[in-house]
Protein backbone atom coordinates (compact mmCIF):
# COMPACT_ATOMS: atom_id res chain seq x y z
CA UNK A 1 0.00 0.00 0.00
CA UNK A 2 1.10 3.41 -0.53
CA UNK A 3 1.44 6.14 1.95
CA UNK A 4 1.04 10.02 0.84
CA UNK A 5 2.19 12.60 3.25
CA UNK A 6 0.29 16.02 1.95
CA UNK A 7 1.94 17.52 5.17
CA UNK A 8 4.90 17.15 2.50
CA UNK A 9 3.39 18.51 -0.48
CA UNK A 10 1.01 21.56 0.67
CA UNK A 11 3.30 24.89 0.65
CA UNK A 12 6.09 23.02 -1.89
CA UNK A 13 5.45 24.57 -5.18
CA UNK A 14 6.43 28.04 -5.86
CA UNK A 15 5.17 30.01 -8.38
CA UNK A 16 8.24 31.66 -9.35
CA UNK A 17 9.19 27.72 -11.06
CA UNK A 18 5.95 27.78 -13.36
CA UNK A 19 6.83 29.61 -16.78
CA UNK A 20 2.92 30.40 -17.43
CA UNK A 21 3.18 32.85 -14.18
CA UNK A 22 4.85 35.65 -15.22
CA UNK A 23 5.49 38.69 -13.36
CA UNK A 24 3.09 40.71 -15.59
CA UNK A 25 0.51 37.92 -14.62
CA UNK A 26 1.44 38.06 -10.56
CA UNK A 27 1.06 42.30 -10.70
CA UNK A 28 -1.98 41.36 -13.06
CA UNK A 29 -3.51 40.02 -9.69
CA UNK A 30 -2.25 41.84 -7.04
CA UNK A 31 -4.50 44.71 -8.88
CA UNK A 32 -7.44 42.56 -8.79
CA UNK A 33 -7.03 42.25 -5.59
CA UNK A 34 -5.75 45.98 -4.49
CA UNK A 35 -8.76 46.85 -2.00
CA UNK A 36 -8.06 44.44 0.22
CA UNK A 37 -4.90 44.01 2.44
CA UNK A 38 -2.83 40.71 1.47
CA UNK A 39 -2.98 39.47 4.65
CA UNK A 40 -6.56 39.31 4.57
CA UNK A 41 -6.48 37.80 1.23
CA UNK A 42 -3.91 34.74 2.37
CA UNK A 43 -6.34 34.09 5.25
CA UNK A 44 -9.16 34.12 3.59
CA UNK A 45 -7.43 31.79 0.76
CA UNK A 46 -5.52 29.31 2.85
CA UNK A 47 -8.49 29.34 5.48
CA UNK A 48 -9.91 27.05 3.25
CA UNK A 49 -6.65 24.58 3.08
CA UNK A 50 -8.26 21.88 5.60
CA UNK A 51 -11.51 21.54 4.20
CA UNK A 52 -9.34 21.25 0.67
CA UNK A 53 -7.11 18.82 2.49
CA UNK A 54 -10.04 16.36 3.40
CA UNK A 55 -11.48 16.28 -0.02
CA UNK A 56 -8.00 15.80 -1.46
CA UNK A 57 -7.58 13.05 0.36
CA UNK A 58 -10.70 11.18 -0.17
CA UNK A 59 -10.15 11.79 -3.78
CA UNK A 60 -6.93 10.03 -3.53
CA UNK A 61 -7.80 7.38 -2.07
CA UNK A 62 -10.60 6.86 -4.51
CA UNK A 63 -8.21 6.93 -7.21
CA UNK A 64 -5.73 4.84 -5.14
CA UNK A 65 -8.56 2.07 -4.47
CA UNK A 66 -10.22 3.01 -8.20
CA UNK A 67 -6.08 1.65 -9.88
CA UNK A 68 -6.04 -1.45 -7.59
CA UNK A 69 -9.02 -2.87 -9.25
CA UNK A 70 -7.30 -2.73 -12.64
CA UNK A 71 -5.70 -5.09 -14.69
CA UNK A 72 -7.20 -8.23 -13.21
CA UNK A 73 -6.33 -10.18 -16.02
CA UNK A 74 -2.29 -9.42 -15.36
CA UNK A 75 0.11 -11.69 -14.93
CA UNK A 76 0.88 -11.27 -11.12
CA UNK A 77 4.76 -10.01 -11.80
CA UNK A 78 3.72 -7.34 -13.68
CA UNK A 79 -0.12 -6.61 -11.74
CA UNK A 80 1.84 -4.62 -8.90
CA UNK A 81 3.63 -2.67 -11.77
CA UNK A 82 0.61 -1.89 -13.87
CA UNK A 83 -1.42 -0.81 -10.71
CA UNK A 84 0.82 1.82 -9.77
CA UNK A 85 0.87 2.98 -13.53
CA UNK A 86 -2.34 3.58 -13.42
CA UNK A 87 -2.55 5.81 -10.31
CA UNK A 88 -0.05 7.74 -11.46
CA UNK A 89 -2.09 8.23 -14.51
CA UNK A 90 -5.05 9.34 -12.96
CA UNK A 91 -2.60 11.78 -10.90
CA UNK A 92 -1.71 13.07 -13.84
CA UNK A 93 -4.85 13.45 -15.52
CA UNK A 94 -5.96 15.54 -12.28
CA UNK A 95 -2.57 17.56 -12.31
CA UNK A 96 -2.88 18.17 -16.40
CA UNK A 97 -6.49 19.52 -16.42
CA UNK A 98 -5.77 21.60 -13.26
CA UNK A 99 -2.56 23.15 -15.06
CA UNK A 100 -4.59 24.26 -18.46
CA UNK A 101 -7.66 25.53 -16.31
CA UNK A 102 -4.99 28.07 -14.34
CA UNK A 103 -3.21 28.76 -17.33
CA UNK A 104 -6.61 29.74 -19.17
CA UNK A 105 -7.34 31.64 -15.99
CA UNK A 106 -4.09 33.54 -16.09
CA UNK A 107 -4.76 34.52 -19.64
CA UNK A 108 -8.14 35.94 -19.13
CA UNK A 109 -6.74 38.02 -16.41
CA UNK A 110 -3.89 39.07 -18.18
CA UNK A 111 -6.71 40.00 -21.12
CA UNK A 112 -8.78 41.91 -19.13
CA UNK A 113 -5.81 43.68 -17.60
CA UNK A 114 -4.61 44.47 -21.40
CA UNK A 115 -8.07 45.73 -22.40
CA UNK A 116 -8.89 48.15 -19.40
CA UNK A 117 -4.91 49.52 -19.94
CA UNK A 118 -6.28 49.90 -23.30
CA UNK A 119 -9.43 51.87 -22.90
CA UNK A 120 -8.02 53.65 -20.34
CA UNK A 121 -6.93 57.34 -20.79
CA UNK A 122 -2.60 57.63 -20.59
Amino acid sequence: MININLSNMVGDSSLSQSKSVSSDSLSTFKDFISEFKLEDVYKEVFGLEHDETQNLMKDLAKKFKTSRNTFANAPAEDADMLRTFSFICMLSYDVYIKKTLIERLIDQMNDKKAASEKDSPS
